[in-house]
Order: C-alpha cells, then structure tokens, then sequence
C-alpha cells in the first residue's frame, strides 16, 4: 500500500522497499506489515522467533526495510550484501559505498 498523495517522490527506494517486502514474504509466508498502514508507515515488523534464517539475512532484511528511503541501500548494495550471504563473487559491482551489515 503506497499513499499517491504523500510528499515523497518515488524512485528506487520504493522498488527496493517492495523487494524487502517480496524477500521477506518467500521467507515467512507472511505480509512485514499485516494490513496495518501504522505499521507501515512506522516500520513496525516482527521477524517470527522461530525462523529458521540467520541473523545476517534479519539484518538484511532490516535494511531493506527501514522507513527512511534515503537510508535504505541501492541495488548495487542489495546485490552485494546478498551475494556476500551466499558466498558468491557479486557479478553486479557496487558503485557506491557499502554500509555491509555482514
């Protein structure tokens, strides 16, 4: 759910929000969010306590998530941070700077 009227522009930081979204509905076959547009706006999310992930994928899953679209990672540290999880050489180069949680 994405409020048109608000003042924020859209951009990349929405589409990297929507892929915390997707990544963390193949994880635990669950909306973050619920149907609670508070929660969304205040990036109210639980991970469950049962789950059977690491903690450096909740932390990436975190990052991606976070309110503040300007602190959110790009695409090019998505990609790292995930290739780094797998153990794979990033194919997709960081042009920016990696604030790496891993």
């Amino acid at each position: 759910m994405v409020n048109l009227s608000s003042s924020i522009p859209l951009g990349p930081q929405i589409d990297i929000w929507a892929l915390g979204c997707m990544l963390y509905c193949i994880c635990y076959f669950n909306l973050p969010f619920g149907d609670s547009i508070l929660a969304i706006q205040s990036g109210n999310f639980s991970l469950p306590d049962n789950s059977p992930y690491s903690e450096r994928l909740h932390k990436l899953i975190g990052y991606i998530l976070c309110v503040d679209a300007f602190k959110r990672p790009d695409i090019y540290q998505v990609c790292a941070l995930v290739f780094t999880l797998a153990g794979r050489n990033n194919p997709a180069q960081n042009l920016g700077v990696c604030c790496c949680l891993i």
